[in-house]
């Protein structure tokens, strides 16, 4: 266990300082090397996330946060050439927005008290109990709260995908999508869904690069926040950030899928239920559980029952 650092606010307001005078700079230059404006924002948003952990956590000491986000960025950059750019289901050059910049303004038009509750356990790591009593609550009512906080954010953030779609069907299924993926829409809105992209290209497109989108955001999280810290986007933060609470916080989790909901379990069921004609939407479902990873278990509501999992 390592102690608190003892001027974690001071430190917090350091490193804000710092990384808005450094992004431009560091910006171009991933843009430079990577070709593509918004996988640059993103890289280094995730490397300004990383220093975040080392300063404010107290795992190091930081004496030049300058030259620690520089070096990050140089790191994430020279990964990117050991593998493709474009990433999954056609995160490529076309997407023109930063993913972690749009979580962003997700996560400005949330309620107040889930932000805190995502940047408690999300950034700070802190397991339910103690967020609970960070926010003048207890454990179950904490739990309650970020599963509620997750879902809202989760199913904002895929609505808030830029999209092209035609007037009519197109436009009515693909705005049910975030739903349908996240298994709370009724088994007559997933039948129709499905019927249709059996037919449509476009729309299983949309649906595949929805799903990889949903399995990748527990990766953006972390980075989102504390671009918004640092920036001054979100005020009611400001007194969490850098209070002590960081001292065990563990390194970033493998991306998340949520937890799985009785629709999402039904629907598996359905999928094999029903044969090969509802692959599509089935595959794509397990797609997104598939990314559940061990903070998911921690984080997800107490429900009192045996054996439950989350996918």
């Amino acid at each position: 266990m390592s102690s608190a650092p003892p001027s974690g606010p001071t430190d917090a307001e350091r490193f804000a300082r710092v990384y808005r005078e450094e992004e431009p700079r560091l910006v171009a230059y991933a843009r430079s090397r990577s070709g593509h404006g918004w996988s640059a924002e993103d890289l280094v948003a995730d490397a300004a996330f990383r220093v975040w952990r080392k300063v404010v956590a107290g795992r190091e000491h930081v004496d030049d946060i300058a030259s620690e986000l520089a070096a990050g960025v140089r790191n994430l950059v020279a990964g990117l050439a050991l593998t493709a750019v474009a990433g999954p289901a056609g995160l490529g050059p076309g997407t023109r927005t930063a993913q972690v910049g749009l979580l962003a303004k997700v996560l400005r038009e949330m309620p107040e008290r889930q932000v805190k509750a995502v940047w408690l356990i999300e950034v700070e790591g802190l397991p339910l109990a103690a967020a609970g009593s960070r926010l003048g609550t207890h454990r179950n009512a904490a739990a309650v709260l970020m599963h509620r906080a997750r879902e809202n954010m989760r199913q904002a953030f895929l609505r808030a995908q830029p999209d092209d779609a035609p007037d009519g069907a197109c436009g009515r299924h693909r705005a049910h999508m975030p739903a349908h993926i996240r298994g709370t829409d009724t088994v007559e809105a997933a039948r129709e869904l499905r019927d249709h992209i059996e037919d449509c290209g476009g729309c299983r497109s949309r649906l595949a690069r929805l799903v990889a989108l949903d399995g990748r955001l527990a990766a953006l999280v972390g980075p989102a926040l504390v671009t918004l810290f640092a920036h001054g986007q979100a005020p009611h933060l400001a007194a969490l950030a850098g209070t002590g609470s960081t001292a065990a916080v563990p390194e970033p989790a493998a991306p998340d899928g949520g937890s799985v909901t009785p629709f999402r379990l039904v629907r598996r069921l359905a999928d094999r239920a029903f044969g090969p004609h509802t692959a599509l939407v089935g595959v794509a479902l397990v797609a997104s559980a598939s990314f559940a990873g061990p903070g998911d278990e921690r984080n997800a509501p107490d429900t009192g029952r045996p054996g439950t999992h989350h996918g």
